[in-house]
């Protein structure tokens, strides 16, 4: 399962097992579950009712820091994945805090940010962990589709006297196709390319995880950009790990907005710059089969003129057999 969806659509491989996550919005009053539409006016495929990530624990106490919460769980759940991490302590005299657990140990939860407050603790608290799973049926992943959509329905717990919860519902998009696109750009991988920002990952987060994927959102809209008119996505790009440079440079960027724009502007013209002279030696996976066929693997995207796609255009090339970042 991955844990980041461009743009909030979710993207599965064809014919393989997946799971779909999803991250509660607010404690809930009992488990949501899944049904996903496959085309306009089809029958929704009722999924099923989705699984928390992990158990709830029981709060005692809360350390002075209000980093450390002690509980009474000898056995806590195995360490869950950052974007599982998320989750809500609930408590009887204060409410609702969300939290994000950065470590889990026999009745110990340390937070990666500290509680806003001290919360009375004269009653043990709760944490609820936000995340809930499913596993996709053979009918929503056995064949390729676009612009699925996928609802959840659930029923946030407002607590105190209200009335019985009411139920809401969430939606997107969900995509069945060869291969996602991916440039498989891992926080390990930032670190290296980006040096200087190795050791500067913020408390809160666990890498720079968040910001690859907010990287890979900006990357996805610029080559959504080139490819539109051709009616291509960026999931008809076979091996896409040459753009990773350019997904790190947008990641970059990403990570300094807020402290430092004229860093992050300069960063995000090197990222535009790079994936500029990527898509010009892009093959299109024009009939979807995850392979370079012969009536393929002549074209590319190139810079031209006449029947362009945005800046670029197919162009057939003379002998020359490639996909992204290698030959067949």
């Amino acid at each position: 399962m991955n844990p980041i969806h461009p743009l909030g659509e979710r993207k599965y491989r064809a014919g393989v097992a997946s799971v779909f996550g999803w991250e509660a919005p607010a404690p809930l009053a009992s488990a949501p579950s899944l049904a996903v539409t496959m085309t306009a006016n089809a029958t929704p495929i009722t999924v099923g009712v989705l699984s928390a990530v992990a158990a709830d624990i029981t709060v005692t106490g809360v350390s002075a820091d209000r980093y450390t919460l002690t509980t009474t769980s000898a056995s806590p759940p195995a360490g869950l994945p950052e974007s599982f991490a998320r989750a809500w302590l609930l408590t009887e005299e204060d409410g609702a805090f969300p939290v994000t657990v950065a470590a889990l140990s026999p009745n110990v939860v340390k937070l990666s940010e500290p509680l806003p407050r001290l919360p009375d603790m004269t009653e043990s608290a709760t944490i609820t962990f936000s995340g809930w799973t499913v596993a996709l049926p053979s009918s929503v992943t056995g064949s390729i589709a676009r612009d699925a959509k996928w609802v959840v329905t659930y029923a946030p717990e407002w607590g105190g006297d209200a009335p019985t919860s009411s139920v809401e519902t969430e939606t997107g998009l969900l995509h069945v196709v060869c291969q996602p696109f991916d440039t498989r750009l891992t926080p390990q991988d930032f670190a290296a390319m980006m040096v200087t920002m190795g050791g500067t990952v913020p408390r809160s987060q666990q890498s720079w995880a968040h910001q690859i994927s907010m990287g890979l959102e900006e990357l996805v809209l610029f080559l959504r950009s080139h490819l539109a008119e051709a009616d291509r996505t960026e999931d008809d790009v076979p091996a896409p790990q040459a753009l990773r440079m350019a997904h790190a440079y947008y990641s970059a960027a990403c990570a300094h907005d807020v402290t430092d724009p004229d860093t992050a502007e300069s960063l995000r013209d090197r990222a535009e710059r790079l994936a500029t002279l990527a898509v010009r030696r892009i093959w299109v996976d024009v009939n979807q089969d995850g392979e370079a066929d012969e009536s393929e693997t002549d074209e590319q995207l190139s810079g031209g003129s006449g029947a362009d796609v945005g800046s670029f255009r197919v162009t057939p090339l003379v002998s020359r057999k490639f996909s992204i970042g290698g030959s067949f």
